[in-house]
């Protein structure tokens, strides 16, 4: 990884002390942050455009980001289900025609889960349930996001995206 990224991560939580913003401008910022780690990474994963593996795991995402998403993407209507789906085989919501309809402001859990495998074949979820891949972990994010859902109050509460319902606004 570049020094200066590097650099940057490891005074993150520092950095984000001094932030002003409020908890949306801080998670918008936060994401920015890791969009250029992404960038940084897009040359040695097998994530490409179209692949939607790991859109059939587990993601859980928080009331904060449900909000953030929902604000976002005017055109959606977005509903908590009354019960969650309980297989994980089944989509995430917004995997639309095999790409992310709302890659822009996908959660946290979404661009955080970059793998460093060759290729794509360990993705799989019939795979990758049973092996342990290589994947980024940056500690200094990790504390920034946790800081900012302690800073939501309220919109912490955690859900698998599969109880989100997406309709699309007519």
């Amino acid at each position: 990884m570049p020094s200066e990224l590097k650099r940057r991560e490891e005074q993150l939580l520092a950095t984000f002390a001094g932030h002003r913003g409020n908890v949306v401008s801080k998670l918008r910022d936060l994401y920015g942050f890791m969009d250029e780690i992404n960038t940084f990474v897009a040359g040695f994963t097998p994530c490409k455009k179209g692949c939607s593996h790991c859109c059939h795991i587990p993601v859980v995402v928080s009331t904060l980001e449900i909000e953030y998403i929902r604000k976002h993407v005017r055109k959606l209507r977005i509903k908590i289900a009354d019960s969650p789906v309980s297989d994980y085989d089944s989509p995430c919501p917004f995997l639309i025609k095999g790409s992310c309809s709302i890659y822009e402001v996908r959660p946290f859990v979404c661009r955080r889960h970059i793998t460093l495998a060759a290729d794509s074949f360990w993705c799989h979820p019939d795979r990758c349930n049973n092996i342990k891949l290589t994947r980024l972990s940056f500690t200094e994010i990790d504390k920034v996001y946790n800081q900012i859902l302690d800073e939501s109050g309220g919109l912490t509460k955690q859900f698998d995206i599969r109880i989100i319902q997406n309709r699309s606004a007519k």
